[in-house]
C-alpha cells in the first residue's frame, strides 16, 4: 500500500506537471501573438488617423486670403496637385482602418481571444478540482498517520500496562486500514480527475490552435498584396496549410512525451511485455488497479463466521466475532470485518466475560458485567455455531 501510494504520486505528479507545462507554455505563446495583432491594430488606427487628418489640410495652402474677399489661390496647379494628394491620403487612411478592424473584429474578436478564454475558463477549473483534491489527500494521509500512532501506542500500551484501562488494537487497526481505504480513493479520484483533463486538454489544444491556424491564414491572405509589394513571398500561408494541430496536439501530450524513463521503467514492471503505454495502461495504474488493504492475523486469534439470536423471537442474523490477542470479543454485522472496515457492533472485554455453553449444544451465551457509576450492567449475547465442534473450538481459544 506504501508503495503503491509513492508510485501512484509520482506518475501523477509527473504527468499532471507535464501537462500544465505545456499547456501554460502554449498558452503564453498563443497570448503573444495575440498581443502583436492588438499592436497591429493600434499602430495601423494610428496611421489611419493621421493620413486622415483634417480635411483640406494641403489644399488651403497657397492662398492669399483677403478681407470680405474670395481667396485668391496663387499656385493653382500646385494646388490641384496638393488636393489630389490629401484625397488619397484619405482613402488610404480609411483602407488603414478597415484593416485594423479586420484584425479586431475577425482575428481577435472571432479566434485569437476566444482561444485564450475559453481555454483558461477549463484550465482554472481543473486547476481548482485538482486543488481540492490534492488539499483532501493531504488531509486523509494525516488522518492515517495519526490512527496509525494511535495503534501503535495502544499496541505498546497493552503488552507492557496490563492492568489498566486498555484499548481494542483490532478496533484501532480498522480505523487505520479505512483512513487508507479513504486516502486510496481520494488517490483514485485524483487519477481519474487528471486523466479526464489530459483528454480534454487534447481537444481543447487543438481547438485553440485551429483557430490560430484559421486567424494567420486570414491574415496573410488579407494583407498578401502589401507583403508581395514588400518583396515577401506567399510562403507562410502555403506552410501554415501543411500544419495540422490534431497531429501536434497529440505528439505533444502523447504518454511518450510525458512519462520520464523511471516511469516507463515502474509501468514495464507493473504491464509485463508490453511495448508501448498508452492512456489505456496509464488509466489501470492510476485509476483501476487497488492494492490490497493490508491485513494483520497477529492480532487474531480466533476467527468465525456463525450467527447470533436477539429479541424476544430470537431471530438469527449472520455475524462474525473474533477472539484478540488483547483479549477482547469483537462481533461484527460483515462477515469480513477487514472488507468491509466497520467498527464491531458488539465489544466483550474477556476479563469480566462468562461464556454459558446452552443444551442445545451448538449455542453459548456470552455475558459481560460492566461496573456503572450507580448500577452495574450486563451486556448479553447468544452465537449459534454451525457444531458442537466448532462451539469447542471457540471456547478452548479463550485466556482462562
Amino acid at each position: 500500500m506504501a508503495e503503491y501510494s509513492r508510485n501512484h504520486a509520482r506518475v501523477c505528479e509527473a504527468v499532471h506537471g507535464r501537462l500544465i507545462l505545456l499547456s501554460e507554455t502554449i498558452s503564453e505563446s498563443v497570448k503573444s501573438i495575440t498581443l502583436q495583432f492588438e499592436e497591429r491594430m493600434t499602430h495601423l488606427r494610428e496611421l489611419a488617423k493621421h493620413a486622415t487628418g483634417k480635411p483640406g489640410k494641403f489644399s488651403h495652402l497657397f492662398r492669399l486670403e483677403g478681407a470680405g474677399k474670395k481667396p485668391q489661390e496663387l499656385l493653382p496647379a500646385l494646388t490641384l496637385v496638393l488636393r489630389e494628394a490629401e484625397n488619397s491620403e484619405a482613402k488610404h487612411g480609411k483602407q488603414l482602418e478597415e484593416c485594423a478592424s479586420f484584425i479586431e473584429k475577425t482575428l481577435l474578436k472571432e479566434y485569437l481571444r476566444p482561444a485564450l478564454g475559453n481555454h483558461k475558463s477549463r484550465f482554472d477549473s481543473h486547476i481548482e478540482k485538482q486543488n481540492t483534491l490534492r488539499e483532501g489527500l493531504t488531509k486523509l494521509t494525516e488522518e492515517s498517520r495519526r490512527r496509525t500512532t494511535t495503534f501503535l501506542k495502544a499496541y505498546h500500551d497493552n503488552e507492557t500496562v496490563l492492568h489498566t484501562k486498555r484499548v481494542d488494537l483490532f478496533n484501532s487497526m480498522l480505523a487505520v486500514f479505512e483512513a487508507m481505504q479513504s486516502a486510496l480513493k481520494v488517490m483514485k479520484e485524483t487519477g481519474a480527475e487528471i486523466l479526464r483533463f489530459w483528454e480534454e486538454l487534447i481537444g481543447l489544444e487543438t481547438k485553440r490552435l485551429e483557430g490560430l491556424k484559421l486567424a494567420l491564414i486570414l491574415y496573410f491572405e488579407r494583407f498578401g498584396d502589401l507583403f508581395a509589394k514588400l518583396g515577401m513571398d506567399a510562403t507562410p500561408a502555403k506552410l501554415l496549410k501543411n500544419f495540422t494541430p490534431l497531429g501536434e496536439v497529440q505528439r505533444l501530450l502523447a504518454p511518450a512525451a510525458l512519462l520520464s524513463e523511471d516511469d516507463v521503467a515502474l509501468l514495464r514492471e507493473l504491464f509485463p511485455g508490453t511495448a508501448t503505454f498508452g492512456l489505456g495502461e496509464i488509466r489501470a495504474f492510476l485509476v483501476d488497479q487497488t492494492p490490497e488493504v493490508p491485513r494483520d492475523p497477529t492480532l487474531v486469534r480466533k476467527y468465525v463466521v456463525l450467527t447470533k439470536e436477539s429479541g424476544m423471537l430470537k431471530s438469527r442474523t449472520e455475524v462474525s466475532a473474533l477472539v484478540t490477542v488483547d483479549d477482547f470479543l469483537l462481533v461484527f454485522t460483515q462477515t469480513d470485518p477487514f472488507a468491509a472496515l466497520k467498527p464491531a457492533e458488539q465489544i466483550f472485554d474477556l476479563a469480566r466475560t462468562t461464556f454459558t455453553p446452552q443444551s442445545d449444544g451448538c449455542s453459548l451465551e456470552v455475558a459481560e458485567k460492566r461496573p456503572g457509576l450507580l448500577f452495574d450492567s450486563t451486556e448479553r449475547l447468544v452465537l449459534r455455531f454451525r457444531s458442537p465442534e466448532e462451539r469447542t473450538s471457540f471456547l478452548a481459544v479463550r485466556r482462562l
